[in-house]
């Protein structure tokens, strides 16, 4: 079925061909405990590393992208991972699609697991129904998450201050950062290398994810001791204002300027967001929308 489906979509039959006959006589080694295990098929799957992998899983489920658009909803594909979103007040519209989705995926074959599958929705109400809702054609219920990680970052869809992915990393540029204070360097070279190296990894997702007050305070003070004096009557805020690079290493500003560069770089992009932007500052001063998730 996949080779035809590529075949009916128009590609280069030379380069098809032979990228049939490497699947077909691929032999797949499990390695364990250094060692490596014997040679097997793989009657089902595209081996991890495959160039056109993605590609291909994207055009065997355009048909599942077209039919979630009519219906109004907003599919997403990376590689085997897919998210369905409705934003509305019918909940049926988005059980429809969802129910339609488990069809045709078993349609070409694939297993749908529960288990690994789970759904979101910021109404409390939507989110009660859901869990226990018992879905007809996996005869099962599916989790519901209030936070959960998301490409990189920490999501929340029930107003709770949780974001435990940033705060491992923060955790991990603290221990970073105090490595740095022993180098032979200036200040200002430090402050390049937290800027560079720890701020980078420590602070990555921060746009969308909710900043441990805790945590954010240990890092800015692991990096206000390598990049001045350390004194015990010390203003941290005083100090990264009087610094004088140029380069700014206050993590709660690096936040804060990433999360407006992000904001206006989308607003660009993609001029919808504006409205959408609208509708969430509305609904923090006084109105309501829903938002309902799921993702495989």
């Amino acid at each position: 079925m996949f080779i035809c489906v590529l075949e009916k979509a128009g590609f280069n039959k030379k380069v098809l061909s032979a990228y049939n006959r490497f699947h077909k006589d691929l032999r797949v080694y499990n390695s364990l405990a250094g060692g490596i295990g014997k040679a097997y098929t793989r009657r089902c799957s595209i081996p991890q590393g495959c160039p056109f992998s993605m590609c291909f899983i994207a055009l065997l489920l355009r048909p599942w992208i077209l039919m979630a658009r009519a219906a109004g909803c907003v599919p997403r594909i990376l590689a085997d991972d897919l998210l369905l979103i409705y934003v509305g007040p019918m909940l049926a519209r988005f059980v429809e699609v969802f129910c339609n989705t488990h069809e045709f995926l078993i349609d070409m074959g694939a297993r749908v697991a529960p288990n690994k599958s789970y759904l979101f929705s910021t109404c409390p109400m939507f989110r009660k129904w859901l869990s226990g809702h018992t879905w007809p054609l996996l005869d099962k219920t599916i989790d519901v998450s209030q936070h959960f990680r998301d490409l990189g970052t920490h999501i929340n869809t029930a107003a709770r201050f949780v974001g435990s992915t940033l705060t491992d990393r923060m955790n991990k540029a603290v221990a970073s950062v105090n490595r740095m204070r022993w180098l032979p360097h200036d200040f200002s070279q430090k402050a390049m290398f937290v800027l560079s190296a720890s701020l980078s990894a420590g602070l990555y997702g921060c746009e969308a994810a909710w900043a441990n007050e805790t945590a954010l305070a240990s890092l800015t003070s692991a990096i206000a001791n390598v990049v001045s004096h350390v004194a015990p009557l010390r203003s941290n805020a005083i100090m990264f204002s009087l610094f004088k690079d140029k380069q700014e290493v206050d993590p709660a500003v690096v936040i804060l300027m990433r999360r407006m560069v992000l904001f206006r770089r989308m607003c660009i992009k993609k001029p919808q967001f504006v409205q959408m932007a609208t509708d969430i500052f509305y609904f923090l001063c006084r109105g309501q929308i829903y938002w309902h998730h799921a993702r495989f």
